[in-house]
C-alpha cells in the first residue's frame, strides 16, 4: 500500500520518500535520483579539493555563482532558475567564506548546543517545562541544519527565519536563567505566555 498526494508539479508518495532516502545512501535505483547524487557529490568535491586543498582557503567571496564554477547543472535545470550555490548550506559557507568561516559557523554552533544542554540541564528539576521547551528548540535547530547538509534551506527567509528565532528564543532562555531569573516567567511575577 503507497500513500500518494497529488501536486501540479509532483507526485507525493511514501514509496518516492523511500527513494529519496535511499538514494542518499546507496547507488542505483532510479536514474534521476542517481543523477541529482552524482552531480551534488562533483560539485561538493570540487568545493573542498579548490578550498581545502587548492588555492582558495579564504573562500570565493559572495559575488561568484558557485555552480557555475564548477559547470554543476542538475538534471531538469530551469533556464530561469539558475542553481547559485552549493546546494549544502554548509558547504556554501565553506565555498563563500573559506576555511575560517567554517570554522567560526561549526564554533557558534557547538557553542549554541553546548549552552542550550548545560542549562536544560540546570532546569530540569527546577522547571521541567522550560527544560522540555530548550530541548524542543535545540532539536528544531539539529533538524534544520541537518537539513541544510541536503538542501541551501539556509539561504532563503522559509527557513533561515525560523532558525534564527529558535536559536534567539532559546538564547534569551538562557540569558534569563544566567541572570537568575526564571526562564519563563517575567520578573513581576507573571507568565511569558
Amino acid at each position: 500500500m503507497d500513500a500518494r498526494i497529488e501536486t501540479a508539479k509532483r507526485e507525493i508518495s511514501v514509496r518516492q520518500i523511500v527513494t529519496n532516502v535511499q538514494s542518499v545512501f546507496a547507488d542505483g535505483g532510479d536514474d534521476t535520483l542517481a543523477g541529482t547524487k552524482r552531480w551534488r557529490l562533483e560539485l561538493w568535491n570540487g568545493i573542498t579539493q579548490d578550498v581545502i586543498y587548492g588555492d582558495f582557503p579564504f573562500g570565493f567571496g559572495m559575488g561568484p555563482n558557485i555552480a557555475e564554477r564548477y559547470n554543476a547543472v542538475p538534471i531538469q535545470q530551469d533556464a530561469f532558475q539558475t542553481l547559485r550555490n552549493a546546494h549544502n548550506s554548509h558547504l556554501g559557507i565553506l565555498a563563500r567564506m573559506g576555511i575560517p568561516g567554517l570554522t567560526v559557523w561549526l564554533v557558534l554552533w557547538a557553542t549554541f548546543a553546548v549552552a542550550v544542554l548545560r542549562v536544560r540541564q540546570r532546569l530540569r528539576r527546577s522547571d521541567p517545562e522550560a527544560a522540555g521547551i530548550l530541548t524542543w528548540l535545540l532539536i528544531a535547530v539539529i533538524a534544520i541544519l541537518g537539513n541544510a547538509i541536503f538542501d541551501p534551506t539556509l539561504e532563503g527567509p522559509q527557513v533561515a527565519i525560523p532558525l534564527y528565532v529558535f536559536t534567539g528564543t532559546a538564547l534569551g532562555m538562557i540569558a534569563r536563567v544566567s541572570a537568575g531569573y526564571p526562564a519563563l516567567k517575567t520578573t513581576n511575577g507573571g507568565s511569558v505566555n
